[in-house]
């Protein structure tokens, strides 16, 4: 398995993995930027609503980067940049984190719907076709109905 597939399975559990003081961390850094709208905006009992997504759009508007806000880095830069980067203590980190996952209820329930689906049984071909009727059966009904005399 490569590296980066081993990074990307290990990225999905990153959120499962975060410890409670992580999470509150993860949750106060998105809300600084909106941290009480309600203080932002009038004490006008109407429009209450509109005045807040006014905001929230204003706040996009501001989030998004310009051109003149990029930093233009050349390719080599970057490549060194990531290049020099292991990921291995991180991955690490994660692995040690995860718990057993194949005692999920999930995992046993699909284990056993598997289990218990019925296995195709393939045709013998040791066996050959036997008919009812014998050659001289055959031979017979032909010349009773004739069906090739012109």
């Amino acid at each position: 398995m490569s590296a980066s597939l081993v990074r990307k399975g290990l990225e999905l559990f990153k959120d499962d993995l975060m410890t409670e003081k992580e999470r509150e961390k993860a949750k106060k850094r998105k809300k600084k930027s909106l941290e009480d709208p309600m203080k932002l905006i009038s004490t006008k009992k109407s429009g209450v609503a509109k005045q807040l997504r006014h905001l929230k759009q204003q706040h996009a508007k501001k989030q998004q980067t310009t051109v003149k806000d990029k930093h233009i880095k050349s390719a080599i830069e970057e490549y060194k940049r990531k290049r020099n980067y292991d990921s291995t203590a991180d991955n690490l980190y994660y692995m040690t984190k995860l718990k057993d996952p194949t005692h999920s209820k999930a995992s046993e329930t699909i284990y056993n719907h598997k289990r218990k689906k019925p296995i195709e049984k393939s045709q013998d071909s040791g066996k050959s076709e036997r008919t009812l009727f014998t050659d001289r059966d055959f031979d017979t009904f032909e010349k009773e109905y004739d069906f090739f005399a012109t």
